[in-house]
């Protein structure tokens, strides 16, 4: 992970009940999500290698791990493409890959079958709530797989995903493609980390409420100014306010400020709403108290 599992944890503060893990590899991650306190039983793996999948069930037989191409169909096989690297194994041809690491290339493949994530949880019987932490990295397929979730995408707090700004794998999808696509269930892209090779690791976070956000505007009226407080501590005080329509969050300490449990920089704010332009400030709009003033 280009993200350390433990910053993010910590900054964001997350509560995580179960981990699925898409493109398990050799499970690296594991040790950093067992220093969270998780255990085999709260994590399942799918990998398409069956290989890698035999070898991690010889590591330690209490993995749950699963052996399918994960995407948005049931039907059919997929070739999988086996680099000599193995973590640069794709369902997709090699994109800018290719020039970007010129000694990665394939040298094997293996045809496997198809399924969707929703279908694996109902065949196996887990519950929706089973995990709210997903990770996804396989190279360049990330978006087939969010489009084989269905409606278990509602069922999680967060998603940390591969993500590319160019063809790294051909017809893969970019980034905005998938900021696109997640943002229909409530997610906006919280962080992201990028290498020289225009890929890259990207954290989604889903809003769980409806406030509206004004980008790179602020109020004409700032009422009061707090540093280092949450989001449920600035909405008591706003709502003790009458003054306050919207909260001004300064973005350039990173996150969406609609994110609950996380501190930041917040003043409450009046007068009209959204009508200073202001690179460094977003405005949330408290649609409840305004609907309340009219």
């Amino acid at each position: 992970m280009l993200i350390p599992f433990s910053e993010i944890t910590k900054k964001y503060n997350m509560k995580i009940h179960g981990i699925l893990h898409i493109g398990a590899h050799n499970c690296e991650e594991l040790e950093a999500y067992n220093k969270y306190g998780m255990k085999n039983s709260q994590i399942i793996w799918v990998e398409a290698n069956p290989k890698l999948v035999e070898q991690n069930l010889r590591v330690d037989k209490s993995r749950i791990i699963k052996n399918f191409i994960c995407c948005d169909t049931d039907q059919g096989r997929t070739k999988l493409n086996i680099a000599n690297n193995g973590q640069s194994s794709s369902i997709l041809e090699l994109g800018t890959h290719a020039k970007s690491y010129p000694s990665i290339k394939y040298n094997d493949f293996v045809e496997v079958n198809n399924s969707r994530i929703d279908t694996m949880y109902n065949e196996d019987k887990i519950p929706k709530n089973f995990a709210n932490f997903m990770n996804i990295d396989i190279q360049g397929a990330e978006l087939l797989a969010l489009k084989g979730m269905g409606d278990l995408i509602n069922y999680f707090d967060y998603l940390y995903l591969e993500v590319n700004s160019d063809y790294v794998y051909k017809n893969c999808a970019l980034v905005h493609e998938i900021d696109e696509y997640l943002s229909q269930y409530n997610y906006v892209r919280v962080e992201t980390s990028w290498t020289n090779a225009q890929w890259g690791d990207a954290l989604y976070i889903r809003i769980k409420n409806n406030f509206d956000l004004l980008k790179n505007v602020r109020c004409s009226e700032e009422i009061w100014s707090i540093n280092g407080i949450t989001l449920e501590y600035a909405l008591e005080k706003a709502n003790s306010d009458p003054r306050v329509k919207a909260l001004h969050w300064y973005k350039n300490n990173g996150g969406d400020g609609r994110i609950g449990d996380v501190k930041g920089f917040y003043q409450g704010a009046g007068g009209s709403l959204g009508t200073v332009v202001n690179n460094d400030w977003d405005t949330i709009v408290l649609n409840t108290k305004l609907s309340q003033s009219k």
